[in-house]
């Protein structure tokens, strides 16, 4: 019997992948709204500001002149796992969720637990209720900026930490939304950017 792809399990090669190139996107925006702010509210230290400012440039770019390559090694590997979903990539490179996803992922997206009602990092009270509700709800949680989003305990880790971050919707640039998942007891916390 074919499992559900929900359940997929991913190579953990693929994952550190995926890992590290939601990581670096994170990074080079960050980095670049960093630099940008810098630039615009003080000239002076950013033009004359000794060496961090023009260190920190030239290492986003180096970054980011990785990224197309990353995104390719995601798009291909991701392909291999599942080459019945036709996976395609978006203008910048970056795989996109087929069909198949987008509707297992889309009511997870539309239904955070606590609507963005807390603003911010999510307080310590918030950290202490996934772990109490997770046993009720049968799954996990991804904690982003005040949502709780819960993730059934059918759809596994590995679909979640490649999935996750590409259905969020998409950043100015048509990119997925800059963001990335570190585990914790109760599912994950996301970091992102914010602008």
């Amino acid at each position: 019997m074919k499992q559900p792809i929900a359940a997929s399990t991913y190579p953990r090669e693929l994952i550190a992948l995926v890992r590290s190139l939601d990581c670096a996107e994170v990074c080079v925006r960050v980095a670049d709204h960093y630099l940008g702010n810098l630039e615009q509210d003080d000239p002076q230290s950013y033009y004359e500001g000794g060496a961090y400012p023009q260190w920190l440039h030239g290492n986003t770019m180096n970054l980011r002149a990785t990224l197309p390559e990353l995104r390719a090694a995601a798009l291909c590997a991701v392909r291999l796992k599942h080459p019945e979903l036709g996976i395609a990539a978006n203008a910048l490179g970056d795989f996109e969720p087929p069909t198949a996803v987008a509707a297992i992922m889309a009511p997870i997206i539309k239904n955070p637990l606590y609507g963005n009602n807390l603003g911010g990092h999510p307080p310590k009270r918030l950290l202490e209720v996934p772990a109490r509700l997770s046993q009720s709800h049968q799954g996990r949680f991804v904690i982003f900026y005040g949502d709780a989003f819960l993730i059934p305990s059918e759809i596994s880790d590995d679909f979640v930490e490649v999935w996750f971050r590409r259905s969020l919707g998409f950043w100015s640039d048509g990119g997925a939304y800059p963001a990335y998942l570190e585990k914790r007891p109760y599912g994950w916390q996301a970091y992102g950017v914010e602008a």
